[in-house]
């Protein structure tokens, strides 16, 4: 059970709750992201819908680097704010900003090859094709589940605290 010394002040608290609905939102169109992506690979190598396939190819790098910037610009520095002293959450919220390096990188490759594919209509390998879907919806999966575990309870406490005095 994780255990909170420093309570954010109040104007934090409300900023984490507005970010904790936009993080949510994230969370929902990169599930919905992994998703598609495993059906697609699942479709492997016979059965590919050409226009799904460059649809998605142009909505890897907008939903990736749109939850990565919310992060890395608006949610990091507030939980950094409402808890500075962290430094197990400092260290955390490094580790998440190099995923996010590497997933950023990832979803290039992942957009590349969804394109080439949506264009000839079949992968050039079909099994190293499903081989690199399936690690990259992998990857963004265990990094939400990470999230989910971690950052959520940080955000939530911040803002339930809020809350609390707010009706006293």
């Amino acid at each position: 059970m994780l255990i909170y010394l420093l309570e954010p002040s109040e104007t934090v608290a409300q900023k984490l709750g507005q970010s904790l609905t936009e993080f949510r939102q994230h969370h929902r169109l990169k599930m919905k992201l992994c998703d598609a992506l495993e059906d697609f690979a699942d479709c492997l190598p016979n059965q590919i819908d050409v226009q799904n396939c460059l649809a998605l190819s142009r909505c890897v790098l907008p939903t990736i680097r749109n939850a990565q910037f919310m992060e890395e610009t608006r949610l990091f520095p507030q939980l950094m704010q409402a808890y500075p002293d962290d430094q197990r959450l400092q260290a955390s919220l490094d580790r998440l900003r190099q995923e996010h390096l590497e997933d950023d990188s990832y979803a290039d490759e992942v957009a590349c090859l969804l394109h080439d594919c949506g264009c000839t209509g079949k992968p050039s390998n079909a099994e190293s094709a499903g081989y690199m879907l399936r690690g990259f919806f992998a990857s963004i999966r265990r990094h939400i589940a990470f999230e989910d575990e971690c950052l959520i309870p940080l955000i939530e406490h911040g803002t339930q605290r809020h809350k609390d005095t707010a009706r006293n």
